[in-house]
């Protein structure tokens, strides 16, 4: 994602074979004049192959644009409030798809609403882990509340992906 906006993915792997994403998210609508090669399902399932978890650190498209074609075994972590508002973003959509009577639009939002709800929640300082990949989030300001950084810990290393940390959040100009 080095040359577009959106679309961030980042695969943090362990020695013994962990492998895990931070993000799965898809390119930003008109940000970029090539398509997401992620679109394409057997590029999507190539990439998914052997994946550990994948932790997203907010509720942007950008940051999680594929979480519904991700393969139920894969587990999925976000912050609480960042689910909660997707989930309730898709509920309107869903109550509005219900007024419409538009059946398969029905089926794919609450098949989304489904997958959201599987997700595992995590709370910021409170370390986590997937595989043998130590995963701690801290809270960041930003223009999506509840996003996060990550402190990745394993084999020795230590790496923090920022996420989005930006001063445009609300607690910017502090």
């Amino acid at each position: 994602g080095a040359s577009q906006i959106g679309g961030c993915i980042t695969e943090i792997r362990s020695d013994s074979g962990t492998r895990m994403l931070i993000d799965l998210g898809h390119n930003l609508p008109g940000e970029s004049s090539q398509a997401d090669e992620f679109d394409d399902p057997a590029n999507l399932s190539a990439l998914l192959d052997g994946i550990s978890g994948i932790v997203y650190t907010h509720n942007h498209g950008d940051h999680l644009g594929f979480f519904d074609r991700v393969p139920g075994e894969i587990p999925q972590y976000i912050g609480e409030m960042s689910r909660e508002v997707i989930v309730n973003l898709l509920d309107e959509s869903l109550n509005k798809a219900v007024r419409a009577q538009r059946k398969p639009l029905i089926e794919e939002i609450s098949r989304k609403i489904l997958r959201l709800k599987s997700f595992r929640t995590y709370i910021p300082k409170r370390p986590f882990h997937v595989g043998d990949i130590k995963v701690t989030p801290y809270f960041v300001s930003h223009s999506a509340a509840d996003s996060y950084m990550l402190l990745i810990e394993c084999d020795g290393k230590r790496v923090l992906h920022t996420g989005d940390f930006r001063e445009h959040g609300f607690l910017g100009k502090g």
